[in-house]
């Protein structure tokens, strides 16, 4: 995921006061996101965002998400 360095300060200036590491894990859903709309597994997008559990990898995308990665990638079927 590109971004540009004002981006990624904007971004990172709304967590200055709370946790780093949802910043960094919006980050890496948002790139989950972007990969699950490729032919790649739900596995093969869970290992190239960092997540080496898959089952872990789709109960953190649904928590941000709201729905599985799997219900994901249909969604964007229908679109």
């Amino acid at each position: 995921m590109e971004m540009t360095t004002d981006e990624g300060e904007n971004r990172a200036g709304k967590y200055e006061k709370g946790a780093p590491a949802r910043f960094l894990a919006e980050l890496r859903i948002q790139r989950a996101k972007d990969l699950l709309q490729t032919c790649s597994s739900v596995k093969q997008v869970a290992e190239c965002v960092g997540f080496s559990d898959n089952l872990y990898f789709s109960k953190a995308f649904k928590k941000q998400t709201g729905v599985s990665p799997s219900e994901f990638r249909q969604h964007l079927k229908k679109e």
